[in-house]
């Protein structure tokens, strides 16, 4: 029994670095992205917390990424863009 542990580290380090990886993804992609029906102030890719947090929820609900199908705020899009 001890000496699975440090294998099982190993498979959860392994995890939190895929959840890192799509939650700057998601972050880059869906951070500006407007509220809908799944997507709000409790669950959003607006920083890498809330990012991780969501990536754990679309990976058992997939269906949370429906609303990011929705237009981004034209507000944050043309501050980015500097015009």
């Amino acid at each position: 029994m001890l000496q699975s542990i440090p294998q099982l580290a190993n498979i959860l380090l392994l995890i939190l670095l895929v959840y890192s990886m799509f939650a700057v993804v998601f972050v880059s992609s869906y951070g500006t992205v407007k509220y809908g029906y799944r997507l709000g102030p409790t669950l959003n890719f607006e920083n890498f917390g809330d990012a991780i947090f969501a990536c754990y929820q679309v990976h058992s609900k997939p269906l949370i990424l429906m609303d990011c199908m929705l237009p981004l705020k034209i507000e944050t899009f043309l501050a980015t863009r500097g015009t």
